[in-house]
């Protein structure tokens, strides 16, 4: 099975040349684990960063069923003891044993092999990415049915979990669109059933482009998996981010709307490059 960053080598392989031409941003792919792959994560992993990092919210998230609960020490700015701190993380574990889901964000902040993968992963295909940890108990769910505005590789690590991804409800979302739902598409593409419906188990991949819609449940086994976040930006991202920054700047505001019927990304580079000459 390739790996993730081989995937964006056009020249590793035909596997990856037919990802990068026929499936990357177009459909959601699975890719089967050639052996029974060894973890690069295991659970006990999570017990160590756990203990190590004393992560608050959101580094790390109590999820059941789609709704993230909250420790009464994650407040802002809130000095914690070390007792909290260790109540804490006690919480974190009972919560799994309660049947709720744990959520580590940015695993490759935490653990050496995995920020390896995700160097990776940025040195072959230039984008931005980030690897988040979910430990699911055993037929719980982390999420419901949803869309993610990045593109997504599902590698599972432990345990087994089964995934449904049905068509795109929005295509190519802006982070914007994160909380939106349109109701009347999502129930189409559900009624017309799962382009996908399979089960991961360790080694396997999961490939889902943003916008399509997505979700998991652990079998009979607790699961471990690593969500790898791709993050590509699209013309409106980039539009939006500049008259973002821009909107203190009077003489760039003007330059905008007396141009407004020919705005384009080339208008805007010329103008910045303009500027800084």
């Amino acid at each position: 099975m390739p790996t993730i960053a081989s995937l964006f080598d056009m020249s590793s392989s035909k596997r990856s040349s037919h990802f990068l031409e026929e499936e990357f941003e177009r459909k959601p792919v699975v890719f089967r684990s050639d052996v029974q792959s060894s973890p690069i994560v295991f659970i006990n992993d999570v017990d160590k960063v756990l203990a190590d990092f004393h992560l608050p919210y959101p580094f790390v998230r109590v999820v059941r069923d789609h709704e993230t609960l909250r420790h009464p020490s994650d407040l802002p700015l809130m000095a914690l003891s070390r007792q909290c701190l260790m109540d804490r993380t006690a919480w974190y574990v009972e919560s799994v044993a309660a049947g709720c889901s744990l959520l580590i964000q940015a695993m490759n902040r935490r653990l050496t092999c995995v920020r390896h993968i995700c160097n990776q992963i940025e040195k072959a295909s230039g984008l931005l990415c980030q690897a988040n940890g979910y430990l699911t108990p055993r037929g719980s769910q982390t999420f419901n049915l949803h869309f993610d505005t990045h593109d997504v590789f599902v590698w599972q690590q432990e345990g087994s979990k089964a995934w449904k991804v049905f068509g795109s409800e929005v295509d190519n979302p802006s982070y914007h669109h994160r909380f939106q739902v349109d109701e009347k598409r999502r129930e189409q593409l559900v009624e017309e059933g799962p382009i996908i419906d399979t089960t991961l188990t360790p080694g396997d991949m999961l490939y889902i482009p943003r916008g399509y819609l997505h979700c998991g449940q652990a079998t009979a086994d607790d699961s471990f998996h690593l969500t790898v976040g791709v993050f590509r930006k699209s013309h409106l991202d980039y539009v939006s981010e500049f008259f973002g920054a821009q909107s203190d700047n009077p003489e760039a505001m003007k330059f905008f709307e007396e141009n407004a019927d020919k705005l384009s990304l080339d208008l805007i580079f010329n103008y910045v490059n303009d500027a800084n000459s």
